[in-house]
């Protein structure tokens, strides 16, 4: 979408301003987005409360 604003955006007087401060506001959060570390992975199995209960005789 930001490319879409840079080539498209233009188009009127308010535009003239929007168009680049939403351009910078995109870049810094594009920014901080590639910055953020990787989550690390969470194995979803087993999980000790999913184990079948052990039979009762």
């Amino acid at each position: 979408m930001t490319l879409d604003t840079a080539l498209l955006g233009w188009w009127g007087l308010v535009s003239l301003v929007a168009t680049p401060v939403t351009l910078v506001l995109n870049s810094i959060a594009l920014v901080k987005l590639l910055r953020t570390p990787v989550a690390p992975a969470v194995p979803v199995f087993p999980v000790s409360w999913a184990q079948p209960a052990s039979p009762t005789v």
